[in-house]
């Protein structure tokens, strides 16, 4: 069902990650191993999603640590899309 929201696989695990660990700020590399990717990869897709507005970007002691924008617009329809799609908070 993510698949009509981004072609991206990384984008869409990315998503998933931060939808269902909604309150946990992450940092790049950690990201990127949850995810199975490279850090790089990862950058990229996150800088699409804050552009987006979905995920805050903060520098915290030398790290990037992205979280979930909570003022989302769209949010609760993301939320339930991926509740109705992947209910089992598995991150495929």
């Amino acid at each position: 069902m993510l698949e009509l929201i981004t072609k991206s696989k990384i984008r869409r695990k990315i998503i998933l990650l931060f939808i269902f660990n909604q309150d946990r700020p992450y940092y790049l590399s950690e990201i990127a191993h949850l995810v199975s990717t490279s850090p790089g990869t990862a950058q990229r897709e996150l800088n699409k999603l804050i552009k987006f507005e979905f995920l805050l970007f903060e520098k915290k002691a030398g790290l990037n640590y992205y979280s979930l924008n909570q003022s989302y617009p769209l949010l609760e329809e993301v939320r339930s899309i991926v509740s109705k799609a992947n209910g089992n908070g598995e991150i495929k």
